[in-house]
């Protein structure tokens, strides 16, 4: 039985990993939580030196190849704003023969202060603080890469977790295995100019 590789990405605040915590607990499988990973490491969000970021980095990476060897499924919730190392990631995976999901958190961006007040509360325990104006830029770039992306992965979700993670559309091997009916203006922004888009035509254009 093939293995998953879950990446969990949206912009600051959305609630990724609260939902990747969810998943690892309800699945049983682990959750590689980059904000977390840095916490416990060094037991405080600063300003980390290029030597601890490389070192940590090469830790994380040594955790993934781990996995890929193993054959164990896992999660991972990152911003996305590189889309050649998502690539490499997703080249990896297909060679230890897993299955590749994408799962996109969002919330409608005028509510971005919503973001704002999870951050500072994340913030509150030790995490790291994000400007508003990077919540927004973040934003920004992780909507161009899921656009880039999104018809790489086996499967996709987007979730609207505007007040709870709920689940408005599952698309399984570039068919929709779900779709709420009521979707939300970012999801329509989001997929535009996508595969996604095309589908959601054609399922409109039959019924």
């Amino acid at each position: 039985m093939s293995a998953n590789f879950i990446i969990i990405t949206g912009t600051n605040g959305v609630g990724k990993s609260t939902l990747g915590q969810n998943f690892s607990k309800q699945f049983q499988i682990p959750f590689i939580n980059i904000d977390l990973f840095y916490f416990d490491k060094y037991k405080a969000y600063r300003e980390y030196t290029q030597d601890e970021i490389i070192e940590t980095s090469k830790e994380i990476f040594a955790l993934r190849e781990h996995y890929f060897k193993t054959n164990q499924s896992f999660i991972q919730e990152t911003i996305i704003t590189e889309p050649k190392k998502i690539l490499t990631l997703l080249e990896k995976a297909k060679e230890y023969g897993f299955n590749t999901s994408l799962f996109y958190v969002g919330i409608e961006q005028e509510n971005i202060s919503k973001s704002q007040e999870r951050v500072n509360e994340r913030y509150s325990k030790g995490l790291h603080y994000v400007k508003p104006k990077d919540i927004q830029a973040n934003l920004k770039d992780v909507n161009a890469c899921f656009k880039e992306l999104c018809e790489h992965f086996d499967s996709i979700c987007i979730y609207d977790n505007e007040n709870f993670p709920k689940k408005i559309l599952d698309i399984r091997n570039k068919e929709i295995y779900k779709k709420e009916d009521n979707l939300s203006n970012f999801y329509l922004n989001l997929i535009q100019a996508t595969f996604i888009d095309e589908l959601k035509n054609f399922i409109n254009k039959t019924h």
